[in-house]
């Protein structure tokens, strides 16, 4: 098998159908299936599922589970049941609009051995119209990219990527309950090679207000990135682990202040003794601001009389 699609979904029955579709109306020279990881969904997503499963027997390969296991288990667990020399990823509520993309794809990674990633730009559109689409990632990156600059910024669309199987033998158990499960595939697949870019728009990735991430208050989501990066650390190499670090040091305080701007004084001192816990002795912990925040959170008047002895030397 040349490429396996994995499809997670949960609850898309408006979208599925689509997402199907685009897969199936694919124009490849290789064999290709699609492994859908069904999480028991509470609307008509699984029974559309086994109908394209019926009219497609030769192509869909359905994963239905049991019992709800939640995203992250689903989609490394639909990743674990893909068979081909290459995987492509798509969830259930976004589709490719280029039916030749995963040829132009797989025929990138065979001409470059070196890349473990193959992406490309997608539409993002919101399905309520409450904001006009864009293209992502807006500036054009570099034709080829490495760790150092996904751990620097996560510009691979889940829709977008095509990589190599297998680079990826076990994960630790964390990762089941990160927030995000591609950037932690990304992460992982990156330091066995590079990422390649294709300058062409060729999925649309849809915002809606079912999807899980975008529930989420922006700033937990600061704190939950954070902790994600910091559960990277122990997975990268040492040169790596200082850039892990910084990043996480830097959403967690940025979370505090925010927390703390706003009144919410024990989701500020939630985030403070998150960094101070795991990482007090560690050379790269900005210990100044890390002061400078608890003052301000505990000991507001004493962080002003500091500041006003400061000023007058």
């Amino acid at each position: 098998m040349k490429l396996s699609v994995m499809m997670i979904t949960y609850n898309h029955e408006r979208f599925i159908g689509q997402a199907i579709e685009s897969v199936v109306s694919q124009r490849t020279n290789f064999p290709i299936e699609l492994v859908i990881g069904e999480d028991v969904s509470k609307d008509g997503t699984r029974a559309i599922v086994e109908r394209y499963a019926r009219a497609y027997p030769e192509i869909i390969r359905p994963i239905l589970r049991e019992k709800n296991v939640g995203m992250n288990h689903n989609f490394f667990g639909t990743y674990f049941e893909c068979r081909g020399e290459y995987v492509a990823s798509l969830a259930g509520d976004d589709y490719w609009t280029d039916p030749c993309k995963l040829q132009k794809q797989v025929d990138a990674l065979d001409a470059n051995p070196d890349w473990a990633i193959c992406y490309h730009k997608v539409r993002c559109f919101y399905e309520d119209g409450s904001q006009e689409p864009h293209i992502f990632p807006e500036k054009t990156p570099k034709r080829v990219s490495t760790l150092d600059d996904l751990l620097e910024d996560n510009f691979i669309s889940d829709c977008s990527c095509v990589f190599r199987n297998g680079l990826i033998k076990s994960l630790p158990e964390w990762v089941y309950g990160a927030p995000v499960g591609d950037y932690i595939l990304h992460i992982f697949n990156a330091q066995h090679g590079q990422i390649g870019f294709i300058d062409e728009v060729m999925a649309a990735y849809r915002k809606h207000a079912g999807g899980a991430w975008s529930l989420v208050d922006p700033l937990q989501k600061r704190v939950l990135w954070a902790e994600m990066q910091r559960n990277l650390v122990a997975h990268v190499s040492p040169r790596h682990r200082r850039i892990l670090l910084e990043k996480s040091f830097a959403h967690m305080a940025g979370a505090a202040e925010k927390y703390a701007a706003r009144g919410e004084k024990q989701a500020a001192r939630g985030c403070l003794r998150q960094i101070a816990k795991r990482d007090w002795h560690s050379p790269l912990l900005p210990r100044r601001r890390l002061l400078r925040l608890w003052l301000s959170v505990d000991a507001p008047r004493l962080l002003r009389l500091v500041q006003a002895l400061r000023a007058r030397k």
